[in-house]
């Protein structure tokens, strides 16, 4: 809703979040059914975003900077440095999401 993402969607079922002020993608690409998808919608308060193709159910992505961080933790196994999360989660504040690990 604010401009600073942009969701892309291909043929063979990709789908990437992009920055839009530094034209740069935002992680990996999210985990589709892996058909082409042929709609996608951020909600009204930019929290999820959905996809949808011809043969699979509607997916719900979470796309908050906390579920983000929450993500990189259960995925590593390690916590952010500060100067980490101020590139990759510019928009939330600085915390230890991986108590113990690192």
């Amino acid at each position: 809703p604010d401009g600073a993402t942009l969701a892309v969607a291909g043929d063979s079922g990709t789908l990437q979040l992009w920055d839009t002020a530094n034209r740069q993608p935002l992680g990996s690409g999210l985990t589709t059914p892996g058909e082409a998808i042929t709609s996608l919608a951020f909600t009204t308060d930019g929290t999820s975003l959905y996809a949808t193709s011809l043969h699979a159910p509607v997916q719900r992505y979470p796309v908050t900077p906390a579920y983000a961080a929450t993500w990189i933790c259960a995925h590593t196994h390690t916590t952010l440095t500060a100067a980490e999360w101020h590139t990759y989660i510019p928009d939330a504040s600085y915390r230890e999401v991986c108590p113990g690990n690192g």
